[in-house]
């Protein structure tokens, strides 16, 4: 992955990727800032943000999620996880 506002992606049922230049690995939170998703969050609550949105990937047939990479998908699946998991 060389797409640095990639966290993580669903490569296949079985795989996930986590992008050792993305987010995951190099978020840190500015005190006072919101985040992504105008949201306050630790680094850690971020990095299990992403995996729980990737989790839903591999879970889709219980999720519904659908492949979502660089599409506005993305974001509604992103509100998904937000609104039931934090």
């Amino acid at each position: 992955m060389h797409n640095p506002t990639t966290g993580a992606a669903t490569i296949s049922p079985n795989n996930v990727f986590v992008n050792s230049k993305g987010p995951y690995m190099t978020y840190t939170p500015t005190p006072g800032k919101a985040g992504p998703f105008g949201r306050y969050w630790t680094q850690g609550q971020f990095r299990g943000f992403i995996l729980l949105h990737e989790l839903g990937h591999q879970l889709s047939p219980q999720t519904g999620f659908k492949p979502d990479a660089g599409s506005p998908l993305n974001q509604a699946q992103s509100q998904q996880v937000l609104s039931v998991c934090f």
